[in-house]
């Protein structure tokens, strides 16, 4: 399936921010083939919903489930920035967090087939923050992740020889 570029963040009740810049290009599916649904679908913010196609025509099979093993030719990669002011370590704490937001909306995901890697980056100054706010961070972040990542699906078009998710649908 087409990937793409998707952005999607939070604004955390302590006044911080955390967003998500993603490049799909994964070799695991952002979909259940048999149903059509997206993983992660349920992360998708009440305006985002209306993206989701009419799934009603699509006829999934068992045999969907195969992968092209493409060596080297996939990836996802994710940026997650925050205004927060995290330590190097907080930061690196960030990045792992954020992980299971690529986990969420891609099966499988981490695989040895591709390079499945996220970045994070504080943009505030100081020695880092409460470990209750960096928890909040990290959850958020993650989720931030799994809805660029369908964002970036649900609106990319097709490649020759790469359908769309929207054109599989139907």
């Amino acid at each position: 399936v087409k990937g793409g570029v998707g952005l999607a963040g939070y604004a955390l009740e302590e006044g911080y921010r955390v967003m998500a810049l993603v490049a799909v290009n994964s070799l695991g599916r952002p979909f259940d083939p048999l149903t059509g649904r997206l993983y992660g679908e349920e992360f998708l913010a009440e305006g985002e919903r209306a993206l989701l196609p009419d799934r009603s025509r699509y006829w999934g099979s068992p045999e969907d489930y195969r992968y092209p093993f493409l060596l080297g030719q996939n990836t996802t990669l994710a940026v997650v920035a925050t205004d927060a002011p995290l330590s190097k370590a907080q930061a690196r704490r960030l990045a792992i967090m954020a992980q299971d937001g690529i986990a969420r909306a891609i099966r499988p995901a981490h695989t040895p087939l591709d390079g499945d890697l996220v970045f994070a980056l504080a943009l505030g100054e100081g020695k880092g923050v409460d470990p209750y706010i960096l928890l909040r961070l990290g959850a958020y972040a993650a989720d931030a992740v799994t809805r660029a990542i369908l964002r970036a699906v649900l609106l990319s078009g097709s490649a020759p020889g790469i359908p769309a998710y929207r054109d599989l649908m139907g």
